[in-house]
């Protein structure tokens, strides 16, 4: 099966964006919604019910995402970092998934074995920016590399399995 979407999306800032957490958090008074599009291509299928596959292109693109900052603020007439959430610039996000399957049944009297795998490569980076110094740089909390892989086994009604995550190094604001 060969599948396809292209979609607009909308995020309108939400309560959680305009509310500080921390005393060394500041809001942008000029933060604004965030627009842009989503495109996906791929193809899934199933071969002989032993092994099910997706893969799949996506790519993102924003304009105007919320995120956090670091910006010079001045409080009581002294130059103070803050962490600034609000309008970081238009960043694209795209990249590659793929999904495999395996399903082993009724080996040796009942027992199934099954096990997936489900890994992402995704780029990310900020395209334009008033901060010249975010242009360029990646896309906070988008790791390189997102690998999930499982196993399990199951014999009459026990099962038991296991799961491994990893991810690759990650930022946690548009400074990096």
């Amino acid at each position: 099966e060969l599948y396809s979407n292209l979609s607009q999306n909308y995020r309108s800032v939400t309560f959680a964006d305009i509310t500080i957490t921390s005393p060394t958090f500041v809001i942008d008074p000029n933060i604004s919604d965030e627009s842009g599009y989503s495109y996906d291509l791929g193809v899934r299928g199933i071969i002989s019910d032993l092994l099910s596959f997706d893969i799949n292109y996506f790519g993102l693109s924003y304009n105007n995402r919320i995120g956090l900052s670091l910006k010079d603020v001045t409080l009581n007439n002294l130059p103070v970092i803050k962490t600034q959430k609000g309008n970081i610039g238009d960043a694209f996000i795209y990249g590659t998934e793929i999904l495999t399957e395996l399903k082993v049944k009724n080996i040796f009297s009942q027992v199934n074995i099954e096990a997936f795998v489900n890994y992402a490569f995704t780029k990310s980076e900020y395209l334009q920016s008033e901060s010249k110094s975010i242009i360029g740089n990646l896309v906070e909390f988008v790791p390189l590399h997102n690998l999930k892989t499982g196993l399990s086994m199951s014999y009459k009604k026990v099962t038991s399995g296991v799961q491994l995550t990893y991810l690759s190094e990650q930022f946690t604001d548009a400074t990096n």
